[in-house]
């Protein structure tokens, strides 16, 4: 997904949501993020669209019982599975395997090459 300017990542949830409904015809059943997508709305609209678990660490000081929320198994399975896949990303960024010409239309990245 390529997107203009920079937004804000907390407006950014109900599109990836829809976009996942869009190409496998239904919500995920699993959804994790970091504290940039994290607000009450957003976990809302993920519970409406039918996603079961939804792993968003909330943002400032947690209460007790949202400590005891992402103090859940699959909570925390999420998250490692997250930094995990950023930690890949990253990584095959450095050896060049993953370049922003892979992630552009192909006829931008033919154009690029020859």
């Amino acid at each position: 997904m390529t997107l203009d300017g920079n937004p804000a990542e907390t407006t950014l949830a109900k599109g990836l949501l829809k976009g996942h409904q869009a190409t496998f015809g239904q919500a995920p059943e699993e959804f994790a993020t970091d504290r940039g997508f994290s607000s009450a709305k957003n976990e809302r609209m993920a519970k409406r669209l039918g996603v079961k678990h939804v792993s968003m660490p909330a943002r400032g000081k947690p209460s007790k019982e949202r400590k005891a929320h992402q103090r859940q198994y699959w909570f925390k399975r999420l998250q490692k599975f997250r930094t995990g896949a950023e930690g890949r990303i990253s990584y095959l960024s450095r050896l060049r395997a993953v370049t922003p010409s892979a992630c552009r239309p192909v006829a931008l990245a033919l154009t690029v090459v020859g």
